[in-house]
């Protein structure tokens, strides 16, 4: 992982895109041909054997503003993404921003230099100013973020003069100084192949919020995308759907998790809800009606009620994935509850839930031969195997969801773990990073089992794929590309 921000860590914002877990950074199109690769220039779309030129959507990783989370469009036409842009001062971010976001910012920011004196007042024994901010407003996303940096644009000097109380304060006036923090605004944007180039036009721009917007997902059926809002609570979002030509988007509910799946019709969503508590690893499965028969956007009539499949303790991030013939796919550990201890030792198994959500049936793999994470994996086209990647290794497998056949697509390497999910190219090849070449060094690989494994990106510079995988040690200092495997 890059070395951040300190003080954007501080006040919560890290995308998504930049953390230390494994995440996409490969979205093939519907026909396999060719797809969206992440690099760290920006967005590139490439057919097997190209070599990346000028991005197609342009980014930057030092400020924190690469764009991501692609969903194609059902006839390979182009697809929807999403991406960060910062302005430096509030009156350049405020015209891009919806009005009810601008009005809140604009109300908080009355509060904040009464915030700020009953926080050096709070925190009068703090040390450094991470401790000056804990628990504060001031680490929460978005709007909250966005009013402190308006008011410290417009009263810096009282501001100032209340921080330089304390060495916590003076640390944290240092900080915002040195880092010229600016406002981010992010964006659900369709990008149309046929109109957006490299330098060219720029992609069309559906929302923008404050909160991040993530995971976009496209309707296999109809012109309507799904997202995640991120509200204050690190693992808290809210689902919402908005119609691909524009408008306002609706909330089909709050508080899920950061996965969720559209369902083999194209109009329902599955997702899943904590059982108590917003951090709760004991998740309810959810399917819920999000658009009517025409394809457009359902009423809370038409929606219903909210179907419960499922209850289960499911490690994070809760993943979800729909199968095509409509049941469900999850990971979840196989408990009894009451029992005696505290640490349970059991493995994390995958499991499919019925269409109807009466059943619920293990895939019969064998035990010890998974990964021991089960938090990342991604179903095939057409719904017969998995890949899982593990994000404490590097370790990649495919497994037949009948037999619960496992193959060892890339076997785990000492010290390297895996910071990008596996994506399928058609329903029998897979591609996913792993260590190859001499040195050997991360690289984009493409597996199936009648051709084996071979490099997608042996022509690649180094650099371009040196942080799809990382380092256990030293990973702050050291760049994944020019480590040697022990």
């Amino acid at each position: 992982m890059k070395p951040t921000s300190h003080f954007l860590l501080l006040l919560g914002l890290v995308l998504m895109v930049t953390g230390c877990l494994p995440h996409e950074r490969v979205w093939w199109s519907p026909d396999g041909s060719h797809a969206a690769v992440l690099l760290k220039d920006g967005l590139h779309v490439l057919k097997p054997g190209d070599t990346p030129g000028a991005p197609l959507v342009a980014g930057s990783s030092q400020s924190a503003e690469l764009p991501g989370g692609v969903s194609w469009l059902p006839d390979g036409s182009g697809f929807v993404m999403v991406r960060s842009r910062t302005f430096p001062t509030w009156d350049l971010a405020r015209v891009h921003i919806p009005a009810k976001e601008v009005e809140e910012v604009e109300r908080l920011s009355l509060g904040v230099p009464g915030l700020v004196e009953a926080l050096m007042a709070s925190g009068v024994a703090a040390k450094t100013s991470q401790e000056l901010l804990q628990g504060s407003p001031l680490t929460k996303r978005g709007p909250q973020i966005a009013a402190f940096l308006y008011a410290y644009e417009r009263k810096q000097q009282l501001i100032d003069a209340m921080l330089k109380r304390s060495p916590a304060g003076q640390e944290l006036i240092k900080q915002l100084q040195q880092e010229k923090i600016g406002q981010v605004v992010h964006e659900i944007c369709v990008v149309d192949l046929k109109t957006v180039k490299p330098g060219g036009p720029e992609p069309r721009v559906l929302l923008r919020s404050l909160r991040d917007l993530t995971s976009p997902k496209v309707s296999s059926r109809h012109a309507t995308v799904a997202f995640l809002r991120m509200m204050e609570e690190d693992e808290s979002a809210s689902l919402e759907v908005c119609a691909l030509k524009g408008g306002e988007p609706t909330v089909l509910a709050q508080q899920v998790g950061l996965s969720f799946d559209w369902s083999p019709n194209g109009r329902s969503l599955v997702y899943t809800t904590a059982f108590s508590g917003t951090g709760s690893v004991m998740r309810r499965v959810h399917r819920v009606t999000a658009l009517d028969e025409k394809g457009e956007v359902a009423s809370e009539e038409t929606r219903g009620t909210v179907e419960n499949l499922a209850l289960a303790v499911m490690p994070s991030p809760n993943r979800v994935q729909n199968l095509p013939d409509g049941r469900v796919l999850i990971s979840a550990l196989p408990l009894t509850l009451p029992m005696a201890g505290t640490e349970p030792e059991v493995e994390s198994r995958l499991y499919i839930i019925s269409v109807d959500g009466k059943t619920l049936t293990p895939v019969p793999t064998a035990p010890g031969g998974l990964p021991g994470d089960l938090g990342y994996f991604v179903v095939s086209p057409d719904g017969k195997r998995v890949a899982v990647a593990e994000g404490g290794s590097d370790a990649v497998a495919v497994v037949e969801l009948d037999s619960g056949k496992t193959t060892m697509v890339s076997p785990a390497h000492p010290n390297w773990q895996c910071r990008t999910l596996p994506a399928w190219k058609s329903a029998t090849e897979l591609t996913f990073a792993a260590l190859d070449g001499s040195p050997a060094a991360p690289r984009w690989m493409i597996w199936s089992e009648e051709s084996g494994t071979r490099s997608l990106s042996a022509s690649w510079s180094a650099e371009a794929t040196a942080e799809w995988l990382e380092l256990k040690t030293n990973r702050e200092s050291q760049p994944a590309a020019e480590a040697k495997t022990p």
